[in-house]
Formats: C-alpha cells, sequence, structure tokens
C-alpha cells in the first residue's frame, strides 16, 4: 500500500518549482510481486548502491553488443548517460531475452495498391 504521508514531519510550501521536487512517498510491492522478482538476494542490492557503475557493467555483459561501451557512465547533472560508445540491435536484444525470436523475420511486408512493396 502506498503511505501518502511524508517521511519526514516538516510540510514545505515555498511556492517555488523547488517544493514541488520532494516526494516521499513509498510504496511498497505486494508479496505476490516480490515472489516473482529476479532477485531475492539482498546482496544484489548492496552491491548496485556500494559501486553503481561496477554493478551495471557486469550486468550488461550477459547483453550481445555490436560494440562494447567506451565508457559505463558519463555523469553531468542533471544528464546521465549509460554505456557510452555502445552499440545494441533491439533484435539482437530480444532474441537474446527469448523474446519474439525471429520476429523480424515473420512480420507482414506492406504491399502498395499496384502489389509492390510500399507503406
Amino acid at each position: 500500500m502506498a503511505t501518502t504521508q511524508p517521511a519526514t514531519s516538516e510540510t514545505t510550501t515555498t511556492g517555488s518549482i523547488d517544493a514541488l521536487l520532494q516526494e516521499d512517498r513509498r510504496y511498497a510491492p505486494s508479496d505476490e510481486f516480490k515472489a516473482q522478482a529476479n532477485w531475492n538476494d539482498p546482496s544484489v542490492y548492496q552491491r548496485a548502491e556500494a559501486d553503481p557503475e561496477a554493478f551495471w557493467a557486469e550486468q550488461a555483459k550477459a547483453i550481445d553488443w555490436f560494440k562494447p561501451w567506451d565508457k559505463v557512465l558519463e555523469w553531468d547533472v542533471p544528464w546521465a548517460k549509460w554505456f557510452v560508445g555502445a552499440q545494441q540491435s533491439r533484435h539482437r536484444l530480444r532474441r537474446r531475452a527469448g523474446r519474439y525470436p525471429r520476429a523480424h523475420l515473420s512480420r507482414p511486408v506492406p504491399r502498395g495498391k499496384s502489389g509492390g512493396r510500399g507503406v
């Protein structure tokens, strides 16, 4: 269930945009949702928090890349770029994940009024 009360007892209403950036609500997942989690081991979250770049670089190695990344994270607040320089095909990603195998080969080809290829 959602906790709609702020985590602190203070309420900020300064009338500025900064007041809108304060979000303290927490939505706890249901037990059913937690049972379907890919990772149930709390150490995974501890490793990710301790060194996010190393953690996500390790996870990304499970994906087939056309070209691996030059840099895991390029952080220029407020902009973040992950896996800078990497190249990945969405079709290769789908096949790797086992979803829609060969989907790009089985979709219908659009035809024009005269029967030729067209959109």
